[in-house]
């Protein structure tokens, strides 16, 4: 498959277009063919400038972490989605079994990776993921317009819950001209 990776870190002439290997899933994975990936301001140009404060990488090392696209192929134990499915992936990883994934709080988990941070992204062809962190794109939604909702949706709606807001309340959204802020607007 084509992607683009960086070897070294940069600004954008260190990223280059090379064939790799179709990533290999596990049990619990699916390959998503990507249609559409963004390009986020921490969690790839920072990233790949070398400053992103806990970014690992291997080199040669593919970024994207916002995606969607069709399921390719689903690990043997995947039964929630089929080859075939559109899908937007939440690019935060965890544990299952980890205490703080399961009371909801990703974001404190010692287990937390992020696709194309800590595992290779979606800047390809095709991006394995685990089946948890995909999510049906319904018919008249575009890809792109799913991967604008695929982190800043997920997390504008963790937020308002856990603050105990609910449909039809009014809030004040400072900063609502970033993405999250658009989209919790």
């Amino acid at each position: 498959m084509t992607a683009v990776t960086f070897r070294e870190f940069g600004g954008p002439q260190v990223l280059q277009a090379e064939s790799v290997p179709t990533p290999a899933i596990t049990p619990n994975e699916v390959l998503v063919r990507v249609c559409a990936v963004s390009v986020g301001r921490l969690l790839d140009l920072v990233a790949r400038s070398g400053r992103h404060p806990y970014a690992k990488f291997t080199f040669p090392h593919i970024l994207g972490a916002e995606h969607a696209g069709i399921v390719a192929a689903i690990g043997a134990n995947v039964d929630a989605v089929s080859v075939g499915d559109r899908v937007a992936t939440f690019p935060v990883v965890t544990d299952p079994a980890c205490p703080m994934a399961q009371a909801g709080y990703d974001e404190l988990s010692p287990t937390l990776e992020i696709i194309g941070t800590h595992r290779q992204g979606a800047y390809a062809q095709f991006v394995a993921v685990p089946a948890t962190n995909v999510f049906p794109v319904p018919a008249d939604m575009s890809p792109v317009d799913a991967v604008a909702v695929a982190l800043a949706g997920a997390v504008a709606m963790n937020q308002l819950t856990r603050a105990g807001f609910a449909e039809g309340q009014r809030v004040i959204v400072q900063g609502a001209t970033s993405a999250l802020g658009s989209t919790t607007a």
